[in-house]
Order: structure tokens, then sequence, then C-alpha cells
């Protein structure tokens, strides 16, 4: 019985090269089809927590609003 072979770290280098490759190649066809990054609604589509929240509700707030700023929601809550 043979011993499987592994990937050799080179194999593994030139697939991250390809991916790497790929990556490249997409942002610059998107550039190309005028595909241009806006943040301006960043500034307006954070969710305020509910003001009339029970009380001992904070955490859970914070808990459910966790991708956004949590001073800012601690604050707030």
């Amino acid at each position: 019985m043979g011993v499987p072979k592994t990937s050799t770290p080179m194999k593994g280098a030139i697939a991250f090269g390809l991916v790497i490759a790929a990556f490249a190649a997409s942002r610059v066809a998107a550039f190309a089809a005028g595909v241009r990054f806006d943040a301006r609604p960043i500034g307006v589509v954070l969710a305020v927590p509910r003001s009339a929240a029970p009380e001992g509700s904070a955490l859970r707030e914070l808990y459910y609003l966790h991708i956004q700023p949590p001073l800012f929601n601690l604050l707030l809550a």
C-alpha cells in the first residue's frame, strides 16, 4: 500500500496566487463595468434601540445589535 501524497508548499503557493489573481481580475472587471464603492448610506442605516423598551432589555438590545458600535448602543439604551 502506498502512502498518499500530500500537497507541496509550491502547489499551495500557486493555488494562493491563482486566487489572488482571480480576485484582482474581478475587481478590475467590476471597475471597468462602472461599479463603484458607495459608503454614503453608512451614516444613516444604523438601527437605534427602542427607547420604550422594558427595563433590563439593554443587554438584549446590545446582543441583537452587535454589529454596530457597542458604546453607541449602550449610551442609547
